[in-house]
Parts: C-alpha cells; sequence; structure tokens
C-alpha cells in the first residue's frame, strides 16, 4: 500500500482548527506564548518508565513498550493487534490536571497497518473530565492509517470549559497490525481563541424538513441569536444576502432588526427576527446559502450562514417505492430526522437496524416504543419501504461481539420477521456488515452464516431481497464461496470512485 501523505494524514482535527492556525502563530509571533509552553503533567509520556508495560497507563490487548524501535529514550510504545482474532487493543493514560484554553498535543509514531481505506486507524485521543469525573468532551486529534516510517506531528485543541483533568488514549479502529508512538506532549498554547465575530449561538429555523423549500411557499428563516452581548441601537441590525454555490449574490443585500426575546438558559441574551425570502427572484432548483453580518461589539462582525433550496415534490414519491431503484442510508437508522429527509428527498427506501433474540422462540419484537417507531412507524409515516441490517450476522457472527447465535436462531429469526413485519412494508434484508478477513475460519463462518440466512429468507419468500454483507475488494469471502447468497452486491467505500476502481 502506497503510504498516506503526512498532510493528509495528520488532517482530521478538521477545517476549524486549521483555519485557526494563523491566529496561533500570530499569537506566538506576538508574544502570545507558544514558545514558553506550560506542560501538562502527562503520566509517562515517553515511555521510558517500565519494563513490560507502561507505568502510568492502562492497557488492552497487545501493547507493551519496545526498546528496538524507537524515536528517542530508550523505548517506545508498541500496540499490535491480532489481524485474526482483532481484540480491543487500546492504551489510555491515568488521568493528569489541565486547565481550559488551547493546548498542543506532539510526538512521534510509526505504523504498519492494514487500511483500505482511511476509517481503518489508529487514533490519539484527549479526554476532558470536570471535578466530579464526568466525561465533558472526548477529542480526536490525531488519525493514522496505512504505513509510515517514524513522523512527528503536532495537533492542537481547545480543551473545554469545566475541566479539570484529562486522559490521552490511543485506540485501533476496525485495522489491524502494529503502531508505535513515542516522545508525547501536551502543552499549553494560550487562552481558547475567541468565536471570530463574538460569542453567540446562532440557529436557522424554517417551516421545511431540510430548508428544502416547495414552489409557493413564503419562504423564510426565523434567525435566533444568543449572544452574552447587550445590543441596542444599530446592533439590532441584521445584514443578509443569499447567494449561489460559489457565494455569487443571487439577490440584492437585505436587512432585518432583531427583537430581544428575554434571556437564554445559560444567562445570555437572545434575540430573534425573520429573514423573508420569499419576494427574492430565486428560481426552483438551484442550492442556495444564505449569509448574514451582524456587529455583536466584536472587532469583526459576526458571520453566519444557511443552506436552503426551493424544490418541488418529487416524482418518486407516488411511485412504488420498489419501482424506485434510490435508497437512504445512514450511521444511525434510529434518528427520526432519517425519515422526512429521506422522504423529502424522493429516496423510497431505507434502512433500519433489525435484531432478535439469540435464544428460542427468536421472535423479533417491533411492537410499541422507540423500537416500533424507528423500525416501522417512521418509515411507514413518510411512504418509505424499510430493509433490515441483520445485526445478529453482523454483530455476533462477523465481529464476534455479543451472544452466539445457532443456524436455528438464524433460521427462526429471518422466517418470523418475514412473516410478522413484511406487511408494514420490509422488503428486503442487509445480511452482515463490512467483516474482517484475516481469520480463514471467521470467514468460513461468515460465509456459512450467508448460507444459511439467504437459504432460509428464500424459503420464507422467494422474492424478498437478499443484500450481501458489505465486504468491499476482499478476494477472501469470493474465494469462500460467498457469491451465490445474496441478490445485490454491497459496496462500502471512503473513498473517490478513482480509488474505488483502483481496489476492485
Amino acid at each position: 500500500m502506497t503510504p498516506f501523505p503526512l498532510w493528509r494524514r495528520f488532517s482530521w482535527v478538521g477545517r476549524a482548527v486549521a483555519l485557526r492556525l494563523g491566529v496561533w502563530l500570530a499569537v506566538a509571533a506576538s508574544g502570545g506564548g507558544l514558545f514558553a509552553q506550560e506542560k501538562a503533567a502527562l503520566p509517562n509520556a515517553s515511555f521510558e518508565i517500565g519494563e513490560a508495560a507502561p507505568e502510568g497507563w492502562t492497557t488492552e490487548g497487545d501493547v507493551r513498550l519496545d526498546p528496538a524501535d524507537k524515536i528517542d529514550g530508550r523505548q517506545s510504545l508498541r500496540l499490535e493487534r491480532d489481524a485474526a482474532l482483532l481484540p480491543a487493543t487500546r492504551a489510555e493514560s491515568a488521568t493528569f490536571a489541565i486547565t481550559p484554553g488551547v493546548w498542543e498535543l506532539a510526538g512521534a509514531c510509526a505504523a504498519d497497518l492494514h487500511s483500505p481505506d482511511v476509517s481503518f486507524n489508529v487514533s490519539l485521543s484527549l479526554k476532558s473530565f470536570d471535578g466530579s469525573g464526568k466525561l465533558l468532551k472526548e477529542r480526536r486529534l490525531v488519525a493514522v492509517p496505512g504505513r509510515a516510517a517514524w513522523q512527528h506531528f503536532k495537533e492542537r485543541l481547545d480543551v473545554p470549559t469545566g475541566t479539570v483533568r484529562a486522559a490521552l488514549e490511543i485506540r485501533f479502529n476496525k485495522t489491524h497490525g502494529t503502531f508505535h508512538v513515542d516522545g508525547l506532549s501536551l502543552a499549553y498554547v494560550g487562552a481558547s481563541i475567541p468565536m471570530e465575530g463574538g460569542d453567540r449561538k446562532a440557529v436557522f429555523r424554517s417551516n421545511r424538513v431540510g430548508n428544502l423549500f416547495y414552489p409557493g411557499d413564503r419562504a423564510a428563516f426565523e434567525l435566533e441569536l444568543e449572544t452574552p452581548a447587550e445590543l441596542a441601537g444599530e446592533r439590532l441590525r441584521v445584514r443578509w444576502q443569499v447567494t449561489d454555490f460559489y457565494q455569487a449574490p443571487a439577490a440584492a443585500a437585505q436587512e432585518a432588526v432583531l427583537t430581544p426575546a428575554g434571556p437564554a438558559p445559560g444567562g445570555w441574551h437572545r434575540y430573534r427576527t425573520v429573514l423573508e425570502l420569499a419576494a427574492l427572484p430565486l428560481r426552483v432548483g438551484p442550492y442556495y446559502e444564505v449569509h448574514t453580518s451582524m456587529d455583536l461589539g466584536a472587532d469583526s462582525a459576526a458571520r453566519d450562514v444557511a443552506s436552503f433550496a426551493i424544490l418541488p415534490e418529487p416524482v418518486t414519491k407516488h411511485m412504488d417505492p420498489l419501482a424506485t431503484p434510490f435508497g437512504a442510508h445512514t450511521w444511525n437508522a434510529t434518528v427520526y430526522d432519517y425519515f422526512p429527509l429521506a422522504a423529502r428527498l424522493g429516496l423510497r427506501r431505507c434502512l433500519v437496524f433489525w435484531d432478535w433474540p439469540a435464544t428460542a422462540p427468536y421472535t423479533p419484537n417491533f411492537d410499541q416504543g422507540h423500537r416500533h417507531d424507528s423500525r416501522i412507524a417512521w418509515p411507514k409515516r413518510f411512504g418509505i419501504a424499510p430493509y433490515g441490517i441483520v445485526y445478529p450476522i453482523m454483530e455476533s457472527i462477523e465481529h464476534h461481539h455479543g451472544p452466539d447465535y445457532s443456524d436455528e436462531a438464524l433460521r427462526e429469526g429471518l422466517r418470523q420477521s418475514i412473516e410478522k413485519y413484511q406487511r408494514d412494508g420490509l422488503w428486503g434484508f442487509q445480511i452482515g456488515n463490512e467483516p474482517p478477513s484475516a481469520n480463514p475460519e471467521w470467514v468460513e463462518r461468515d460465509v456459512e452464516a450467508y448460507k444459511v440466512a439467504y437459504e432460509a429468507i428464500k424459503k420464507t419468500d422467494p422474492d424478498f431481497v437478499v443484500i450481501g454483507s458489505a465486504i468491499g475488494p476482499n478476494e477472501a469471502f469470493f474465494k469462500a464461496g460467498f457469491q451465490p447468497y445474496q441478490d445485490a452486491y454491497n459496496l462500502h467505500a471512503y473513498s473517490d470512485l478513482g480509488e474505488m476502481r483502483l481496489q476492485m
């Protein structure tokens, strides 16, 4: 595998932090303290203390000190995850005192990891805790995929207000292989950077899901502003303009006036106004943005943005869901907004989470409460036909989490699911998801489970659709003969089409 470029490897902190880098450098140049940093007492930061395991760290899996492969001192920390069993592999420091503000994590690492895409990585994250030990925030600072010789890294983060202690965690995510880390340090850079334009919370609301207005709507946004600044006179004015995707003006600039709306829960002042879009010369179809500018008393204007479009009702709304080739699939299929937004976009099929007990009589239960809503009621409300991802195969058999499911449990759970819920629109199953492949015994059992599932589904209803487990460009499953046990091949990728073509 081609080594992942360093500039991409350590760019996962996000655009917001990247944009602030110039501000931090300016602070340093003006005597802000970048070169006189206060160091946090990160326990055993260079892993010099200990003979086998690092003192001051708790570990899971194969984690040990390595005197043979290091970048400085006498040893580094080596984490290795077995490709066949994929045990939990992580190291976490004891908590240490820290104060809110901007901090910089530095160190060096080397990696030899299996990374078909960048979601297969080893990450370094900082956990922030309040005085009672409650976790306030976990911030991933570095995510390393692929292979690389020893490289230095630096990443910065805002430690949130209320933080008293912190801990650093190193964790394997999906991948396997080896990872070395050495010479860690955590240094204070300065006070948190004030929000550009002034501290605030700006919320845009409309009466249409996803801000997707229909032609003929009275299109408008309600803007609600919360800020510690008390506004009066000219500072109640909001200047706003609609632009296209490239931020070229789509209509003349406008003004609105904020109205005081009482205190916000956190003690800030709350203001509201309405941005009327209906009279502007906007077209049906294009993507638009509304950009606002306000004077909150800061050195620069407070600028915020929301996006919207004017779209007709999708033509697929009046079609049979199974006659349309488009569907929706999301990371968390139990969130309500997933369903109305999919419907508004004309997506008539959707993935839902599906399971049943591992013990007899193996009966699935989605008859009440949130389980019923997110599998049956919400799809039905929006005219969407659900298909289920089979957790008993994905979690318990492919990834070895949770109870073991027998072949009988798979057959009976699938049969009862179809007979009980097909009348509610259930039309297919995805029989797995992103299984590991380095353990031949696991692959063999996976394929046996796919065969059991496929045959049980087709015996219950020959027309019920079976979507294969998302194996990607993985020859091990083809060699094990998984291909007959699916009606549709399933490919997940965290890459562009060019990379996918090369991988396949």
